[in-house]
C-alpha cells in the first residue's frame, strides 16, 4: 500500500495491452485448470499502448484473478475479455462463481472489508485485494466496477484511459 502511494511520483511507461492480457492468461490458464475451472480469453482485436505502471496493472489483475479462482468452484468457468472502447481500454473478468450478497457489494472495495468474514484471517482472505485493485486503476485515471449475484458469479469492468 506504501508503495501505491509513490507510484504518482513515477513516470509513467508505455505498457503494451496485449503483453499485459497475455500475461495474465499464461498465469490464470494453469491455474484454472488444475482447480477445474474453464478459463477463456478474448481480446477483441488490437489493444492499445498506453501509458502507465505495467507492473501494477498486471498485479491489480492478478488480485481480481486470483478471487475469480478462489471463489469459483470446479467445472465452472472464468472469461477475461479486452477491447478497445471509445477511446479507452476496457477489461472485464466474469467467473461463474459463488457470487457475493447484494448487501455486501457496496463495501467490497474498502479496505479490510471481508465478504467471507466468518472465515479466519489467512492466505488470501486479508480484505486487501479489491481495494489494492481499484487504487491501481484509479492512478491510471481508470474506474472499476463490480457486479455480482449469489449462486452465478461475478463481473468486474475495468475502463482505462488511452
Amino acid at each position: 500500500i506504501v508503495e501505491l502511494e509513490r507510484l504518482p511520483t513515477n513516470p509513467k511507461r508505455p505498457v503494451d495491452c496485449d503483453e499485459l492480457i497475455n500475461g495474465v492468461a499464461t498465469y490464470t490458464s494453469p491455474r484454472a485448470e488444475k482447480s477445474g475451472i474453464t478459463f477463456t480469453q478474448n481480446v477483441v482485436g488490437d489493444l492499445p499502448v498506453i501509458q502507465g505502471y505495467a507492473n501494477e496493472l498486471y498485479k491489480a489483475l492478478i488480485e481480481l484473478v486470483d478471487n475469480a479462482l478462489e471463489h469459483t468452484p470446479p467445472g465452472g468457468s472464468i472469461t477475461l475479455q479486452a477491447r478497445k472502447d471509445a477511446g479507452a481500454l476496457m477489461i472485464v473478468l466474469a467467473d461463474t462463481g459463488e457470487g457475493i450478497p447484494a448487501e455486501a457489494l457496496p463495501r467490497v472495495f474498502d479496505m479490510m472489508y471481508r465478504v467471507e468474514a466468518h472465515r479466519p484471517i489467512g492466505g488470501q482472505h486479508s480484505g486487501l485485494g479489491l481495494p489494492i485493485a481499484r487504487k491501481i486503476i484509479a492512478q491510471h485515471g481508470g474506474l472499476i466496477a463490480l457486479d455480482s449475484t449469489v449462486g452465478k458469479g461475478t463481473v468486474v469492468q475495468i475502463r482505462l484511459p488511452l
